[in-house]
């Protein structure tokens, strides 16, 4: 009987800097992961930096590579062509592959990441294909693609996701640095906001500004319309939330924008949230720019900065940087700026220029990098990456713990969540339309886990040291011990309307339009969310909320005191869920 191995298994197909660099990190944080890599010749001569496919015979680059590849216990396999252009659908058999994909019962990992996303895409249509994975529908397994995730990249590998036996995973490095903004507590919106803590209502707006509107401009924007949605006084003057767009193709990428995302077309009136997105078609530094800095420098709190260029990007961050402390009233307090960085050559760049600007009249960093190669191409975030860890565990939790009082939930265990995040995929395989349902539900998952921190900080808990409304919510909230005493803290009702706003804010950014009470009563009132469509029965305002009906599978598990609103009583439960994960975290 064959031996079994102990732990996940990685296949590199190409061997670049990024997968040394992925392959190092796994086996630093999993020492018990077996690593592979697949050497073949490629169209191409320079695949990254080091571009080792192309020079494999150089001796001195050689024996560099070999001794890394040794240090993390990997192995070399050698193929003499390219895997797409192999013949048959059994490269994993020709590369004798199989025979260790059959001897662990973990997860096997397969990444193509090389600088050419065509090559990537023809390897992954080829490996996705392949016998193997055809007659092992329950193996766990993944292919890890370096491509953009557009529409036609996305849709392609969302579809054929559903039919096989192997998931691809598109490994987009502009949701990469999105990923690592997440990362950062100090870059979340609710950092850039005043709240009375009392109550957990915002006092002032967020007011965005976005440079460069490409791959993650666009990315940013929808992460920070998400989680920028915040509750507040209904005396409160102006719109909530204002994003300025300034790329100067601006009035070109609208059109696409607006047809894709309609709920974010202000035009079309049809989101009930308070958001306003003002569209600029000029460059940062120019007379326009700067004429639009003095109009909304005082308001202004949040910057991105992404336009394709790590010199743009350093020059315009250190000149809004310069601005920002000597025209604003409020100088570099409650003011941040977020810039990308595309080339790992200017890392050290962007590290010298994050120190140099620096809020000394309230300590705290102003510049914050994302999109480092050497944090984005990493084991937390490609491979069981942080955020899906803490979203299985959020999702598991709330899975078996609905119904039962706030002291009573127990958290499940990283082991049992991955397990059941992974059972949740295999029961939709070859059911197109409930695999796309599940990734929109854990696409909420996602956010729902990292907006614990949101609701933490709108009521004062994670200042909780230096502010005694945020020491005594606390207080109140250990002190509760069901649904009913949450519902007397004068903050609750503020967090459930900030899900609401939240859940809503996603929707829209996944492009979903209202769905009407006809639309949802034609499907035998079974869902409120068409994934094809693209149609939710939820995006409605607060108050609309529990006049709508409720489908089948709510009904069946509110308890009779709450029958009169179901939707509220699923926000509340979602909610209890978070705070219960949140206060444990507190404890760590």
């Amino acid at each position: 009987m064959a031996k079994k191995l102990k732990g996940d298994v990685h296949v590199f197909f190409g061997i670049n800097e990024v997968s040394l660099g992925l392959a190092y990190d796994i086996h630093k944080a999993v020492p018990n992961d077996t690593i592979i890599f697949i050497n073949a010749p490629e169209d191409t001569s320079n695949q990254g930096l080091l571009g080792f496919a192309s020079i494999f015979n150089v001796f001195s680059f050689r024996r560099e590579i070999m001794a890394n590849i040794d240090r993390m216990q990997g192995i070399i396999r050698q193929t003499r062509m390219p895997i797409q252009q192999q013949k048959g659908n059994d490269v994993i058999h020709q590369l004798e592959l199989d025979r260790i994909f059959n001897k662990t019962q973990e997860f096997i990992g397969l990444y193509l990441l090389y600088d050419d996303q065509l090559q990537n895409l023809a390897k992954n249509i080829k490996l996705r294909g392949d016998e193997y994975f055809k007659g092992n529908m329950a193996q766990k397994a993944y292919i890890f693609c370096r491509a953009t995730s557009g529409k036609l990249n996305g849709g392609t590998a969302f579809e054929y996701n559903s039919r096989y036996g192997v998931e691809t995973i598109l490994v987009d490095a502009a949701q990469l640095a999105i990923k690592t903004m997440m990362a950062k507590r100090e870059t979340h919106p609710a950092n850039y906001v005043d709240f009375d803590h009392r109550t957990g209502e915002a006092k002032t707006a967020f007011h965005c500004m976005i440079i460069g509107f490409g791959e993650t401009g666009q990315e940013a924007f929808k992460f920070l319309y998400e989680h920028g949605q915040f509750i507040y006084p209904k005396d409160f003057e102006g719109k909530h939330a204002i994003f300025h767009i300034v790329d100067p193709k601006a009035a070109e990428k609208r059109g696409f924008f607006d047809m894709r995302y309609p709920c974010l077309c202000n035009a079309n009136g049809i989101s009930p949230l308070s958001v306003e997105i003002q569209w600029h078609s000029h460059s940062a530094g120019d007379g326009r720019f700067w004429e639009l800095m003095n109009n909304i420098k005082d308001d202004l709190n949040y910057v991105v900065i992404a336009t394709g260029s790590d010199n743009r990007n350093i020059a315009i961050t250190y000149d809004l940087g310069e601005y920002a402390l000597r025209w604003r009233k409020r100088r570099l307090e409650n003011f941040g700026i977020v810039t990308r960085c595309y080339n790992p050559i200017n890392e050290a760049r962007y590290q010298e220029l994050s120190d140099l600007c620096i809020d000394d009249e309230h300590p705290r960093q102003v510049v914050h990098v994302i999109g480092k190669m050497s944090e984005s191409f990493t084991h937390q975030y490609v491979w069981k990456n942080y955020l899906e860890k803490d979203a299985a565990i959020y999702a598991s939790t709330f899975a078996n713990n609905i119904g039962k009082d706030f002291a009573d939930i127990k958290l499940a265990n990283p082991e049992e969540a991955f397990l059941h995040w992974w059972k949740r995929h295999a029961s939709v395989k070859g059911n197109p339309v409930e695999y796309a349902n599940l990734k929109r539900i854990e696409a909420q998952e996602f956010s729902d886990v990292f907006h614990i921190f949101a609701k933490l900080k709108a009521i004062g808990i994670l200042n909780r040291e230096n502010d005694e409304e945020g020491k005594h919510n606390l207080e109140l909230l250990e002190a509760c011990k069901n649904l009913e005493d949450l519902e007397k803290l004068p903050f609750f009702e503020t967090l459930l309307k900030m899900e609401h706003f939240r859940c809503l804010a996603s929707h829209e950014c996944l492009g979903y339009t209202p769905m009407s009470q006809e639309e949802f009563e034609a499907n035998d009132g079974k869902c409120e969310c068409d994934v094809i469509r693209h149609k939710s029965l939820n995006l409605v305002a607060w108050e609309k909320l529990n006049q709508l009906p409720s489908p089948q599978w709510l009904l069946q598990l509110v308890p009779t005191k709450y029958k009169d609103c179901p939707n509220k009583y699923l926000l509340a439960s979602m909610v209890e869920t978070m705070l219960a994960i949140g206060l444990s975290k507190l404890k760590r």
